[in-house]
C-alpha cells in the first residue's frame, strides 16, 4: 500500500542522530546547571572539633599521673617517671611535632573546603550556557534544512521534464 511518506533519508537519519544528541545533552545540561556555584561544605564541626583540640594544649611529661592509690605507690611512680623520662620527652616531642603538622595541615584543609563553596564558576556556565546556544542555532538550522529538503522533493516530484529543443 503506497504512502505519501518519503523513506528514510540521510536527512532523517541526522535528524535522528540530532534528536538522541539533544537528549544527551539536556541531561548533560540538568547536571550542570548548579556550576554557577558549588555546593556548600559546611565545616563548622571540623573546625569547632580543631579549634577543641588546639586548646588542649601541648603534650607534656606535667600531663602523666605519678600519683597511686596503693601504698609507695607515688615513690614507685616518681622513680619510673624518672628512669623513662629522657624516653618519654623524646616520645612527646615526636607525638607533638607530628599533631602540629596534623593541625595545620586540618586549617588548611578546612581553609580550602571554604573558599571551594564560595568560589563561582560563572565562566564556566556562561561557556556551557554560549555551547547550548550555538546548539540550539543548530538545530534550528536542521529544521529549516529538513524543510527544504521536503519542498525541494516536492517540487521535483511534481515538475516535468524538461524536454531538450
Amino acid at each position: 500500500m503506497p504512502t505519501n511518506e518519503m523513506p528514510p533519508t540521510s536527512t532523517a537519519k541526522d535528524q535522528l542522530a540530532l534528536d538522541e544528541l539533544q537528549q544527551e545533552l539536556a541531561h548533560f545540561h540538568a547536571d550542570l546547571t548548579p556550576v554557577d556555584r558549588l555546593p556548600h561544605v559546611d565545616t563548622g564541626p571540623a573546625a569547632d572539633r580543631l579549634r577543641a583540640a588546639t586548646e588542649v594544649g601541648a603534650f607534656s611529661q606535667v600531663s602523666i599521673a605519678t600519683t597511686s592509690k596503693v601504698p609507695l605507690g607515688d615513690s614507685w611512680h616518681r622513680l619510673v617517671a624518672k628512669t623513662t623520662s629522657r624516653q618519654t620527652t623524646g616520645i612527646l616531642n615526636q607525638v607533638q611535632t607530628w599533631r602540629d603538622q596534623v593541625e595545620w595541615s586540618m586549617s588548611l584543609l578546612l581553609e580550602g573546603l571554604d573558599r571551594y563553596s564560595d568560589h563561582e564558576h560563572a565562566e564556566l556556565a556562561d561557556h556551557v550556557k554560549f555551547v547550548l546556544e550555538r546548539l540550539s542555532d543548530l538545530d534550528s538550522l536542521e529544521i529549516k534544512v529538513a524543510e527544504l529538503d521536503r519542498r525541494l522533493s516536492r517540487i521535483e516530484s511534481t515538475a516535468t521534464p524538461l524536454q531538450s529543443p
